[in-house]
């Protein structure tokens, strides 16, 4: 038996994909295309399957889950794929009837609705890898100096042992008896610091990754907007079911040449961002307004996102964005700094912010309409 299961784990290579899904039509066409494109495609359709076939394999790179499944919950496999492969990065497809704020913590990292677009599903896996590992740089492109040298040591110094910590948790948790109050405390302290730090290393990987424009697909803004609210409710349910939410999306948006992923991450930062800042505000509203501006086949596109939240200190305001700064308790300070430099540095676009105390912030993002793989010679107007 450890003969086959060591076979079976040899045979499995790292370009590989994961399907759980009790649609077999989907597994089938999703299967079939992932194949054409270069991937080894594993495939279950219910969660004992799913289970069964993963503690019998290699990590793969990816796994496409829904929680649909009428065996197993989706918050039990998810802890049970994230127990066997810590590493092993999870994409939802459906979240099923019962939408947990806590998949986050298992490996989820992106949630694609179905149908899903082929192009946005292929540039979805293929950015697992620098995901993974933000500081893999192509040969002839620009890093960021002493950062770039530096926190490649910081992954290393501190994922190893934060892995080993976190594996640990998990046998003691099994071997305790959580009926002891204090003790049970004691673990979800431990549990949550872990988690706490290895957000703080992904974040500052997520500041010094190098540009890469590999990634660019030509994207419908409304849509991705609409994606990100719709996550962002899964994320934050306590909060988000509280909050009006008014969107007003230009239909005639055009569509423009961005890396996907990054933009998403950009929106998702700013809504968090806005409903947190809105958590203790009665009758909190949130306003989303699409436009663009085109003059001879360029011009830019803009997103504003304005919330009725606490706001920012007038002292605070021209700090905002700076890496490390923070007003929150538990705040990194990097998320806008990351989002900045997504939007400026890698897509030639302007983050600008204007909030009063007490009233709300409104958030302006400006990208440029260009051809795939340039950007504009100038910055966007103020």
């Amino acid at each position: 038996m450890k003969k086959n299961k060591d076979r079976q784990n040899q045979l499995l290579p790292p370009e590989s994909v994961f399907i759980v899904d009790p649609d077999r039509d989907f597994l089938k066409s999703t299967e079939k295309f992932l194949t054409s494109r270069g991937y080894t495609v594993l495939t279950a359709w219910n969660g004992t399957q799913a289970l069964k076939k993963i503690s019998a394999t290699a990590s793969p790179l990816l796994a496409l889950v829904s929680l649909r499944l009428h065996d197993v919950s989706g918050e039990v496999l998810i802890k049970r794929l994230h127990e066997h492969s810590p590493d092993l990065a999870i994409i939802l497809t459906d979240i099923g009837e019962e939408p947990s704020a806590n998949y986050m913590q298992f490996g989820v990292i992106d949630f694609l609705p179905k149908p899903i677009d082929q192009e946005v599903l292929i540039s979805a896996v293929r950015n697992i890898p620098t995901i993974l590992n933000p500081l893999v740089e192509d040969e002839g492109k620009e890093g960021t100096g002493l950062l770039a040298q530096f926190f490649p040591f910081l992954v290393h110094e501190l994922r190893n042992p934060l892995q080993a910590i976190g594996g640990a948790l998990t046998i003691i948790e099994k071997r305790t008896d959580l009926q002891d109050q204090p003790l049970a405390q004691s673990i979800n302290i431990i549990k949550d610091e872990v988690q706490h730090l290895t957000g703080f290393v992904q974040k500052c990987l997520d500041f010094v990754r190098p540009v890469n424009k590999d990634f660019t697909l030509e994207t419908d803004l409304n849509e991705l907007i609409r994606l990100c609210l719709k996550m962002v409710t899964y994320m934050m349910p306590g909060t988000a079911e509280r909050v009006e939410i008014a969107a007003e999306l230009d239909p005639q948006l055009p569509k423009v040449y961005v890396n996907y992923e990054e933009i998403k991450h950009v929106l998702l930062n700013c809504l968090k961002n806005s409903m947190e800042a809105m958590q203790k505000r009665p009758a909190p509203k949130l306003q989303l307004l699409t436009t663009s501006k085109v003059l001879n086949q360029s011009g830019w596109v803009e997103i504003h996102i304005r919330d009725s939240g606490e706001g920012i200190k007038k002292e605070n305001l021209k700090l905002i964005g700076t890496p490390f700064f923070t007003t929150k308790i538990r705040g990194t300070g990097l998320g806008l700094a990351v989002c900045n430099r997504i939007i400026a540095d890698r897509h030639k676009g302007k983050v600008l912010i204007e909030s009063e105390e007490g009233k709300g912030t409104e958030i302006t993002i400006k990208l440029p309409l260009t051809l795939k793989g340039e950007g504009p010679d100038q910055g966007a107007e103020d």
